[in-house]
């Protein structure tokens, strides 16, 4: 994994994967960085203070790693724009029939993550990210 650069204390987020925090103790900002076979959770510090503080999720700090829900998200904003664009250049027809076709569903994970010193996270991500995760955890 290439290191992630420092400010002090703190490390900036060179690139996260998707990561929705729905509950438990970590703050809605919590970033997911999966490279290669590392997993850390970035969780942001202060207001006033720029950077995350990070946890390393292996198989001692993950006492648990359980799916809740799967589910198919279609993405509404790329229908609209690829319906728009060809709307514009075919007709309002065919830019209609062709965003709905091209619309495109991604597959959601939400999952319960607990670390072994008692922290909880309630969290969705893409089905892929899950999977790399799971499969650094176990």
């Amino acid at each position: 994994m290439p290191e992630i650069p420092r400010i002090g204390p703190l490390r900036l987020i060179p690139r996260a994967d998707e990561l929705t925090v729905h509950g438990g103790d970590f703050p809605k900002r919590t970033r997911l960085i999966i490279d290669g076979s590392t997993a850390k959770l970035g969780i942001p510090v202060d207001e006033e203070e720029v950077g995350y503080r990070f946890v390393e999720l292996t198989r001692e700090t993950v006492s648990e790693l359980t799916v809740a829900s799967k589910d198919e998200v279609t993405r509404y904003g790329r229908a609209i724009a690829i319906a728009a664009a060809t709307g514009w250049y075919l007709g309002p027809v065919a830019g209609v029939v062709i965003g709905a076709v091209t619309s495109g569903k991604r597959k959601v994970t939400t999952f319960i993550l607990k670390l072994t010193d008692g922290r909880r996270l309630l969290a969705t991500t893409d089905l892929n990210t899950y999977f790399k995760l799971q499969g650094i955890v176990f």
